[in-house]
């Protein structure tokens, strides 16, 4: 492979794994660990992430409310482990401002993504 060849195919490279980056900033969960409060998504609802993949959030999902950050209420899902992928695979909880989906709060890292190709709004009953 020439040097012009390996140049391209790196270039190439880079611009691939960037395009799938998961966006993240760093944020600060103010915890509620006594709240019992818990929904459950009323609908399944595919959700498109800007990396160019996907997630299914399949109706019957229970969430539990775990704290707020500035840009909505966080929400853990109690009946599965939710993952968002770029790069990198994240644990992931979803963060809902009045029924939107406006992203994501990853708890390894504390930081909020918003990896949406677009806010969703998500049926959900109180329970």
């Amino acid at each position: 492979m020439n040097s012009q060849s390996l140049l391209l195919f790196f270039s190439f490279s880079l611009l691939i794994a960037s395009c799938s980056q998961i966006p993240r900033i760093s944020t600060t969960l103010v915890k509620h660990p006594n709240s019992d409060e818990t929904i459950l998504i009323a609908d399944s609802k595919k959700i498109d992430l800007s990396t160019g993949y996907s997630i299914l959030i399949s109706k019957g999902t229970k969430l539990k409310y775990v704290g707020y950050i500035p840009q909505g209420k966080v929400y853990k899902p109690i009946n599965f482990v939710l993952m968002i992928e770029g790069t990198h695979m994240y644990q992931a909880y979803l963060v809902l401002q009045n029924q939107i989906l406006t992203g994501f709060y990853l708890p390894a890292s504390k930081e909020f993504s918003d990896s949406l190709s677009s806010h969703q709004k998500l049926l959900f009953i109180q329970e």
